[in-house]
């Protein structure tokens, strides 16, 4: 990965796109999801 990529992914400038259905009732409920991620770098000499 170049270190420009490394800063892009890094700083949250990565889109992102997730499909799917919702579960029943999620909508009318007034719902609401948050995704997490953890990005992990290895550095190599």
């Amino acid at each position: 990965m170049t270190p420009a990529g490394h800063d892009a992914m890094a700083g949250a400038n990565s889109k992102v796109v997730l499909t799917g259905s919702a579960a029943t009732g999620f909508g009318s409920a007034g719902a609401t999801a948050r995704l997490q991620a953890l990005l992990i770098s290895v550095a190599h000499p």
